[in-house]
């Protein structure tokens, strides 16, 4: 009985090893674990596309038909730990000046020159340049020039600074303005009525980013534009700006954002960014300048108005979903003005990104376009 039991356990292996054997013979030409499948050459698949993006850097090289292992996006180096939503970019694209293609930001309580470009004296994208005179969140960052070497920074606490160098290479020097924030002290929005302003108070602390046309306050995006007062003499209406430097603002059209969604910043001008999605500005009404004046002086009721813009005056914005960058939402580490970067440090180009209007426009930063629906209302 024990001679039998042996050869019992012995045949058992036997017969895996047959079985084995004849699983190779059945799938010699099976892909090795950890190789991929090459595809079939009548398939009209390449090694771009047989297999799915499993990221944004994939899914464009895809749309070009580049295979993934021949990647051109370049990776930005140097930046890890410093790029994040909270960085802030200047609101002048460099590239606008079709000089060095150089700008700045901000992180951390530090400014840094940077590059998509190329790689800087340093052998990297960024390079500290100089140390924040205060370490409170920035709120605004305006250059006055193309690459960041005259500076306009307001940080959350009010204390405002402007930053001059003469280049954005340093040395730069910090000056506090005596008034600080000097913006949004008197800020008003359109009563019930839709003629009378009611002013709001304190508006300007519960800020947490603005540019020359957005701020975000309170959890909302609103337009702001500078409150003109009607003037009636010998006759002729005339509009002349607030002498207080008020300034009236109103909420965008944020229809296309989920219930419970969180507005988080605003890139570019023209890209907010929520805990859920990213999305782009376009306009929901004609442009104001393009809008003719006697419309825009005139209430709905035929009166004057009292007040530029008058009631649903002004640029109107809604939002339009970036479906890429919304698919891989939690890839994406920062955006500048012409490139969003990943976690992975990849510089994907917005406009590979972020479909145009229509087929004579391009996406550029700072830039509201107008879609097809509002470019009809035109002609």
């Amino acid at each position: 009985m024990e001679k039998a039991g042996k050869a019992r356990f012995l045949f058992v292996p036997r017969l895996f090893l047959c079985a084995a054997l004849l699983a190779v013979a059945l799938c010699g030409c099976s892909a090795s674990p950890g190789e991929a499948k090459k595809p079939d050459p009548g398939s009209g698949q390449s090694t771009a596309t047989q297999a799915e993006p499993v990221n944004l850097e994939q899914l464009l090289l895809k749309e070009r038909g580049i295979p993934y292992d021949q990647s051109d996006y370049k990776t930005f180096i140097g930046g890890e730990g410093l790029l994040c939503f909270d960085t802030v970019f200047t609101d002048t694209d460099p590239a606008v000046a079709k000089g060095e293609l150089t700008s700045v930001f901000l992180s951390g309580g530090k400014l840094y020159k940077f590059s998509t470009d190329s790689a800087l004296p340093n052998g990297k994208n960024c390079m500290e340049i100089y140390s924040l005179p205060d370490t409170a969140k920035p709120i605004y960052l305006h250059s006055r020039d193309f690459n960041g070497a005259d500076l306009d920074v307001i940080f959350s606490g009010g204390r405002r600074f402007s930053l001059e160098a003469p280049s954005n290479n340093g040395p730069y020097a910090a000056k506090e303005s005596q008034f600080g924030m000097i913006y949004f002290e008197h800020t008003y929005q359109y009563s019930a009525d839709g003629k009378t302003l009611s002013e709001i108070p304190d508006f300007r602390s519960r800020i947490t980013r603005f540019d020359s046309h957005t701020v975000i306050a309170d959890g909302k995006l609103y337009i702001y534009a500078a409150k003109q007062d009607k003037d009636v003499t010998a006759g002729i209406t005339s509009y002349f700006d607030d002498k207080n430097r008020g300034v009236i603002i109103w909420e965008a059209n944020c229809s296309a954002m989920s219930d419970g969604e969180k507005i988080i910043t605003l890139f570019n001008g023209n890209i907010l960014v929520t805990d859920k999605a990213f999305y782009k500005l376009v306009y929901d009404a004609i442009p104001d300048n393009s809008a003719d004046y006697t419309d825009k002086i005139t209430n709905s009721d035929g009166t004057a108005a009292e007040h530029l813009p008058k009631f649903g005056g002004g640029n109107r914005y809604r939002l339009k979903k970036i479906e890429k960058l919304t698919a891989y939402y939690d890839e994406i580490a920062t955006i500048t003005h012409s490139a969003a970067i990943t976690y992975d440090n990849k510089i994907l180009p917005l406009t590979e990104i972020i479909p145009a209007e229509n087929e004579y426009s391009k996406y550029s930063a700072n830039d509201i376009e107008i879609p097809p629906d509002i470019a009809e209302l035109m002609h």
